[in-house]
C-alpha cells in the first residue's frame, strides 16, 4: 500500500483511571485491551503510538510512558471457489475459478511458496490452467493426477499482491482494496463410457493401464481412430458402446465426424421434454427452435438408416457377423478409422459402400441430401393438420 498524507483528526477523550493508590516501594498494574479501528494506519509503514501519563497531587511532575506498535507485516489470504457452468453433461467443458484475495499489507510473493490444491470429482481431462489470464504449464507450474483428481500448483507459482489502503481526507478512516489473483482450471468430463470400459472390458488390466485405457477408448471413438487394446477381445456389449460413440462423434465446428454431440443433446432434451409433458424443448434456460429439432431428427434418421443398411448389406455379401459389419460402417460414417480387421477381406462392392459412407460422413449427411434433392414446386403449401397416434 501507499501511505497517504495524514488528515486532521480530532482525538477523542482520553481513557482515565482515578482513585489509584501505589504503596511505598510497591507498584500498581493496570491492564486494558484496545481494538484498532478504521483510523489506525494498516500499511507496513504505519504506526500507532500510545502514551500514558500518571498525575497526582503528590507528584511534582507527571510521569509519562510511550509505546509505539506497528501493524503485522504479513499477507492475509482468503480463497473462494466457483464452478461454471453449474449444469454439465458428458464431454462438456467446465471451469473451476479460484479467487485468492490478500487483505494484508505484504504481498504473497514467490518466497511465500503458496500452493493451491484441490481434488476434482468427477475427474477432469484435457486441463487448461491459467493464472490471471496467463497459461500455466505442467508439470513445472502445476501437477494433476487424472487417476485421483488431485490438482496442485507448484510452490511459489501463485503470487498475490498486497492490499492497497486509502485514507479518507475528511474523516481519516482507511479503506482496504484487496490484492487479487485468479486461478482458473478448465477440463472435460468424460465418464460414462470410460466407466464401462474400466469396470467391464478392461477389468483384467493393472490399475494404471486400466484407467488410461478406459479413458482413451472413450475418447478415441469420437474421431481419433487409434486403439491401444485388441478390439477382437472386446465383447459384443463393448462393441455396441463403441458403435454408439462413433455415431455421436465430436462437437460441431471441429474436424470430428458423427452426428455431433449437440445433435444428441437436442434429441435427449426433446425426449425429456416429452416425458415431462412440456410443450417446448429447453436447454440451459433457453428454448430450442423447432427447426433445430427437425434437423436433429433428420440427422438421426439419416445416420441410422445408412449405418444399419450398409452393415446389413456387407454382412449378407461377405457372410460376416452383423456386429462386425456394423462396427465397420459406424467407423466409416463417423470418419473414425478403427476396424476389427475385416476391411482387407471385403469385396469391391463392400469397400465401395464404406467409401461412400466415409464421404457422406465427412461432408455431412444433410449437406449431401440438400445437394442431391431439389425442392419441388408447391412445397411451401400448408395442408390441414391431422393428429396421429404414436407410441
Amino acid at each position: 500500500g501507499v501511505l497517504q498524507a495524514a488528515p486532521a483528526v480530532t482525538a477523542g477523550p482520553p481513557l482515565t483511571f482515578t482513585g489509584i493508590t501505589v504503596p511505598a516501594g510497591g507498584n500498581a498494574v493496570i491492564a486494558y485491551e484496545a481494538v484498532s479501528t478504521a483510523f489506525a494506519p494498516p500499511t507496513a509503514e504505519g504506526t500507532v503510538t500510545n502514551s500514558a501519563s500518571v498525575t497526582g497531587a503528590g507528584l511534582a511532575n507527571p510521569v509519562t510512558a510511550t509505546e509505539t506498535v506497528a501493524p503485522e507485516a504479513a499477507p492475509a489470504l482468503t480463497i473462494n471457489k466457483s464452478l461454471s457452468p453449474t449444469t454439465v453433461t458428458e464431454n462438456s467443458r467446465l471451469t473451476y475459478t479460484f479467487t485468492i484475495q490478500n487483505t494484508g499489507n505484504t504481498a504473497a510473493d514467490a518466497a511465500a511458496a503458496i500452493v493451491i490444491t484441490d481434488t476434482f470429482d468427477p475427474r477432469l481431462t484435457d486441463l487448461t490452467v491459467t493464472l490471471n489470464g496467463t497459461a500455466l504449464t505442467a508439470p513445472t507450474q502445476y501437477t494433476y493426477d487424472a487417476a485421483t483428481g488431485v490438482f496442485a500448483t507448484a510452490a511459489g507459482v501463485v503470487t498475490v499482491p498486497a492490499a492497497t489502503f486509502t485514507q479518507d481526507a475528511a474523516t481519516g478512516a482507511y479503506s482496504t482494496t484487496p490484492g487479487t489473483a485468479v486461478l482458473t482450471v478448465t477440463g472435460s468430463l468424460i465418464f460414462l463410457p470410460a466407466l464401462y470400459f474400466f469396470f467391464f472390458e478392461l477389468a483384467e488390466m493393472p490399475l494404471p493401464q486400466r484407467f488410461w485405457g478406459s479413458l482413451f477408448q472413450s475418447v478415441t471413438m469420437r474421431t481419433a481412430g487409434f486403439n491401444t487394446v485388441d478390439y477382437a477381445q472386446i465383447s459384443e456389449g463393448g462393441l455396441l458402446v463403441m458403435i454408439f460413440l462413433m455415431l455421436i462423434g465430436g462437437s460441431p465446428g471441429s474436424t470430428a465426424g458423427g452426428m455431433k454431440t449437440t445433435t444428441f443433446a437436442v434429441l435427449a432434451a426433446t425426449a425429456f421434454a416429452v416425458f415431462r409433458r412440456k410443450d417446448a424443448t429447453q436447454m440451459f434456460h433457453r428454448r430450442v427452435p423447432s427447426a433445430v429439432i427437425r434437423n436433429a431428427v433428420a440427422i438421426l434418421f439419416l445416420y441410422l438408416t445408412v449405418f444399419v443398411t450398409g452393415g446389413i448389406i456387407i454382412s449378407r455379401l461377405e457372410g460376416l457377423p452383423l456386429i462386425s459389419c456394423l462396427f465397420e460402417t459406424a467407423s466409416a460414417i463417423g470418419t473414425v478409422g478403427v476396424s476389427l480387421g475385416i476391411t482387407r477381406e471385403l469385396g469391391t462392392v463392400s469397400r465401395l459402400i464404406l467409401v461412400l459412407m466415409m464421404f457422406c460422413g465427412r461432408v455431412g449427411g444433410l449437406t449431401v441430401v440438400f445437394a442431391t434433392i431439389t425442392p419441388r414446386a408447391g412445397s411451401e403449401l400448408h395442408y390441414p393438420q391431422e393428429n396421429l397416434i404414436v407410441g
